[in-house]
């Protein structure tokens, strides 16, 4: 972390302050020629041209020494070319994108450095041009290694490094082309490389039509040259490819901040490593926000930045191959005449790309039109598909698909953050093709990735069914990771300008950013609700739950409070049928929303516990007690015909549903059971006295139920009164008597243990019934109700937080809860008392709730005495 001084000198250079008027601890500090320096490397970290650095700073480096610096403290950065300053890089440095590369990657084989090292963009730009990527560079290692010159001088690298681009790099017929200036000598050893073609059409460039073509067979008109602009389309394409790859010329574009981009999904993209440096921060922020339906100028102002900034990152990530222009721009003087302007050789490409310009001018007008709410210039609203990274992470991982797209589609959804309508149409074709034999044959943590698929793929059916106020259809999926990293204003205006519902993926291990004020929004805000908080705020309102403690950070408990151990003795009924007693099962979750949740028995995870609340605070719930049974050897086991287990239901799931889901999971715990006795009313009472204590009646989501299940062996059923039973069978499976016995399981304790808010990916069977709610749930008149009773239930939620917390309203709202993946020295510095927050919004206290009232226990005394 940078230090006072370090910050204050950052901060002068940011606001263009002069030496002289620098404090004096700075002077003291750094030098002028110091001072200098650093501005200097700060423009170039941010792709500054050199007129748009200060007077004072002008005044001390020529430009010249300017773009020399850009290119040597760029490679030694291992930044990406500086393409934006192509023109002048190349006329002061004679530095092209080839020699930069072939450059720095000999460097880091001198070095010894390992691949990783390079920045994304600059690995993606260096296998794009010259074909390095992580596995040739590895050989080509070994190679120079083995050499017996490598222990006395290693300049030799440079020779097994390419000397040209790849074949596959091209040029674009709208690009402007220009000539390398090169020495004689340099000259006539990279003629050996060209044909005689390739080099006529060299000296005419250079030389801008001065020189005679007549002993080549070039069909070129010289005074083409004598123009200030010559573009591609117009020199024949064999020999300008071959001049190009072989670095005897540059071409540059632009483009307007009038144009729109599209991002493709990403082929060759190289997850190597991403920095904080700005060039690359801006890039992924362009990245992550930009749609073929928004302009770059439109863009800039969402993200507040300037034009230029916001143009040249656009042009990079087009050279890069990781956007494309929407419409090509064809140049006005080849559009007044292209019959004598275009080459031959370019006509078949030539018209392909005035026709696609013709389509998207046509898709722009149709886009633009006026949309039915009178709001013109406004695109039709769709739906935003909120994901997070652990998505991403399950469909690489998982190889269902041999079709190479559908790791393209899973990477652009990770590393560009986002992917629009089109794509994901495309996308959901893939998933469709995904083999559904194969995929029953994955299980333990790997059927996790095939649920999330198998969720994601109805998902996105059901929802690119859906139409919206305007007529709007399509979803966008954008990742909530890249939405967070926007300015609060940047991130509201992109999605209140593109879409009118927000549907969000549950579980998320990061919580989008997301203002109630934001109308129709379906799971998880900010707003605290996936952490234990929401769950002890049910509690307090319905009055009825599992006993639970909310420990804080840091805390070191010694004994469990006596509402946990409850009676440990068994009645006379229970001590009939070998029971001894009971014991308690705890459900201990840390307060990050990636945790997992760990259970045990309650006089064995003490221990547990306090390793837990070393690095966060911990909600230790008691959801079941199992019993106890002596053998016949004197040991005493859990009953074998009691099992615990969770299962996820929708808000307002209905008694037939439910007992769908129950029997389904008893039947994967007791192999013989075939009837689930339940009290339907009970448990569905509960759920809708707490869907409606929260207000999440008319919302998309869950709740995860905690079940003590008891077996029943050998119970006579009647037939006709078995929930289970089979309506085809016509009753022949039974016994004469119209009677069966049947393993008969109950349930014996139901309670809430979690709420999931948006559709879960997780759960198959809960995701299949909250998806056929959703086209009823996101209809207009139910949209409105939702909106209000949302708003309803954060404002009592904000209360319970300022009631227990030490945050008021306006930060916890909209205050993210640490991932633990994070990496680095800030990681989970939030949840620490010590952290500017004061360690809120997390308990300073000990809070428990004890079935009934929600108590705050006072930790001034030590915490073996609080019971």
């Amino acid at each position: 972390m940078a230090s006072g001084q370090e910050a204050d000198l950052i901060q002068s250079i940011e606001d263009r302050i002069a030496y002289s008027y620098l404090p004096a601890s700075l002077r003291q500090r750094f030098s002028p020629q110091e001072f200098t320096a650093r501005f200097v490397q700060f423009g170039i970290l941010r792709s500054y041209a050199y007129y748009r650095l200060p007077d004072h700073i002008r005044s001390s480096i020529t430009e010249r020494e300017y773009y020399e610096e850009m290119i040597r403290f760029g490679g030694d950065q291992l930044q990406l070319y500086p393409y934006a300053h192509q023109k002048s890089i190349i006329h002061y440095t004679k530095e092209i994108p080839l020699s930069y590369y072939v450059r720095m990657v000999g460097e880091m084989l001198k070095n010894e450095y390992s691949y990783d090292r390079l920045p994304n963009f600059t690995a993606i730009d260096i296998l794009n041009l010259i074909g390095i990527g992580r596995n040739q560079y590895l050989n080509v290692t070994k190679e120079v290694r083995s050499k017996i010159r490598w222990h006395l001088n290693r300049n030799y690298v440079v020779d097994h490094l390419p000397t040209e681009y790849l074949p596959s790099v091209s040029l674009d017929p709208f690009w402007e082309v220009n000539s390398v200036e090169m020495t004689p000598e340099t000259l006539r050893r990279g003629s050996q490389r060209v044909s005689a073609d390739a080099l006529a059409l060299y000296r005419l460039l250079a030389s801008r039509g001065a020189t005679s073509v007549a002993d080549s067979s070039l069909e070129v008109d010289p005074q083409l040259f004598r123009r200030q602009i010559v573009y591609a389309c117009q020199l024949p394409s064999a020999p300008l490819h071959e001049l190009y790859r072989c670095g005897f010329l540059y071409a540059t574009f632009s483009v307007s901040p009038d144009d729109c981009l599209v991002v493709p999904p990403l082929g060759s993209f190289v997850m190597n490593r991403t920095s904080s440096e700005p060039q690359e921060v801006l890039l992924y922020r362009i990245l992550s926000t930009v749609d073929e339906r928004t302009s770059l100028g439109q863009l800039s102002q969402l993200l507040m930045l300037d034009d230029a900034d916001v143009c040249a990152a656009a042009e990079l990530l087009i050279q890069l191959g990781l956007a494309r222009l929407k419409r090509p721009t064809i140049p006005e003087t080849v559009q007044q005449c292209p019959g004598t302007i275009v080459h031959p050789s370019w006509q078949r490409i030539f018209q392909e790309l005035v026709e696609q310009a013709d389509k998207g001018q046509m898709a722009a007008g149709q886009l633009l039109s006026v949309p039915k709410n009178g709001e013109g210039g406004q695109p039709v609203k769709r739906i935003a598909l909120l994901y997070d990274a652990t998505l991403t992470g399950f469909l690489m991982m998982t190889n269902l698909s041999k079709d190479p797209g559908f790791k393209q589609h899973a990477v652009t959804l990770f590393e560009v953050g986002k992917m629009p309508s089109d794509a994901v149409s495309n996308f959901l074709d893939l998933l469709d093709d995904v083999d559904m034999e194969e995929m029953d044959t994955f299980s333990g943590e790997a059927q996790k990735y095939v649920n999330s698929v198998i969720c994601l793929r109805h998902l996105l059916k059901a929802l690119m069914q859906l139409q919206g106020p305007e007529g709007g259809t399509g979803v966008d999926m954008y990742k909530i990771e890249a939405l967070n990293e926007l300015e609060a204003t940047t991130r509201y205006s992109l999605l209140g300008r593109n879409f009118w519902a927000y549907v969000i993926t549950s579980p998320v291990s990061c919580t989008p950013l997301i203002d109630v004020e934001l109308c129709c929004v379906y799971g998880s805000t900010v707003s605290l609700m996936p952490s234990p908080w929401f769950l002890l705020f049910l509690y307090t309102k319905v009055r009825q739950g599992p006993p639970s403690l909310l420990v804080p950070f840091g805390a070191l408990l010694h004994s469990w409070p006596p509402v946990f151990t409850g009676t440990q003795t068994c009645g006379a009924e229970e001590a009939e049928r070998g029971c001894v007693g009971y014991v308690s099962r705890v459900r201990c979750q840390a307060m990050t929303l990636d945790a997992e949740v760990t259970c045990g028995d309650l006089d064995t995870s003490l221990v547990l516990l306090g390793e837990m609340t070393l690095s966060a605070p911990v909600l230790v719930q008691c959801a079941a007690r199992v019993e106890l049974q002596r053998q016949r050897d004197g040991r005493v086991v859990e009953s074998p015909h009691e099992k615990t287990m969770e299962i996820s239901v929708p808000f307002d799931c209905t008694g037939e549903e439910l007992h769908e889901l129950v029997s389904k999971r008893v039947s994967a715990l007791f192999s013989t059971a075939t009837n689930v006795q339940m009290d339907r009313d009970s448990i569905i009472g509960l759920l809708e006295e707490s869907t409606s204590a929260l207000y999440l009646c008319h919302s998309l989501g869950y709740f995860t139920l905690s079940l003590v299940c008891c077996m029943l062996a050998g119970h006579r059923n009647e037939p006709e009164e078995s929930p289970c039973r089979d309506a085809t069978d016509g009753g022949s499976s039974h016994s004469a008597d119209n009677t069966t016995t049947a393993s008969v399981v109950t349930l014996r304790s139901v309670y809430i243990v979690s709420i999931g808010l948006g559709v879960p990916l997780f759960d198959v069977d809960c995701c299949a019934l909250i998806i056929k709610r959703i086209p009823r749930i996101l209809s207009e008149q139910e949209t409105t109700q939702h909106n209000e009773s949302i708003r309803k239930c954060v404002s009592e939620f904000g209360e319970f937080l300022e009631t227990y917390s030490s945050l008021t309203r306006q930060v916890h709202e909209m205050m993210a809860i640490q991932t633990t993946a994070t990496a680095g020295p800030m990681t989970q510095q939030h949840l620490r008392k010590s952290a500017p927050t004061g360690g809120a919004p997390f308990p300073s206290t000990l809070l428990l709730f004890d079935g009934k009232a929600l108590h705050v226990v006072d930790d001034a005394n030590p915490l073996s005495d609080q019971w």
